[in-house]
């Protein structure tokens, strides 16, 4: 998991438990979320006195956040936890309590206002596009020189995708050049 699995993508096959923001196998979640807590973020296995907050996607459907809730209770052993949107929390890191968030994410790209700390629900436009549709797209149009069967070669998609796309900033930049 982790940096390790990254490393050895060439020999492994990289699962993904969670989909358009939602998770989708909680099994690899669960096992996802031990690794991250206890060996990435080193925390003590006795969390009893511990609250966790975690950051989610818009339009999360409820059953997600009551199984998250059951995980992190039951599972892990937490006595607190508090789940928020991702977008607020972006508004809220930044100081402001005014403006539209764009969360461009591996799997769906989210665009939420938010007005004096309130989410204008009403007004949250979601599109399940993101950076792996991005990869899926460079593989389809790279397929004559790859064949792109393993983990390993679609992670060499991302890293081109990564390494060399951007967005323009500037309209004219490249227009006298």
């Amino acid at each position: 998991m982790g940096t390790e699995a990254y490393k050895k993508c060439s020999t492994l096959n990289l699962r993904y438990p969670i989909e358009y923001g939602c998770v989708v196998d909680w099994d690899e979640f669960e096992e996802l979320y031990q690794y991250i807590l206890f060996n990435a973020l080193e925390i003590e296995e006795d969390v009893s006195g511990t609250s966790l907050i975690f950051t989610e996607p818009v339009f999360t459907p409820k059953a997600n956040r009551n199984k998250l809730a059951e995980l992190v209770f039951e599972n892990f052993g937490f006595h607190q936890m508090m789940s928020i949107p991702q977008a607020f929390s972006t508004m809220v890191a930044e100081g402001n309590t005014t403006g539209l968030v764009i969360d461009l994410g591996e799997s769906s790209t989210s665009v939420v206002p938010i007005f004096d700390s309130k989410i204008l629900n009403t007004s949250i436009s979601r599109l399940d596009i993101g950076g792996r549709t991005l990869n899926s797209f460079l593989i389809r149009m790279l397929k004559n020189k790859l064949a792109f069967l393993t983990s390993y070669e679609k992670e060499i998609a991302r890293f081109i995708k990564e390494e060399t796309c951007f967005i323009q900033p500037n309209r004219d930049f490249f227009k006298n050049k």
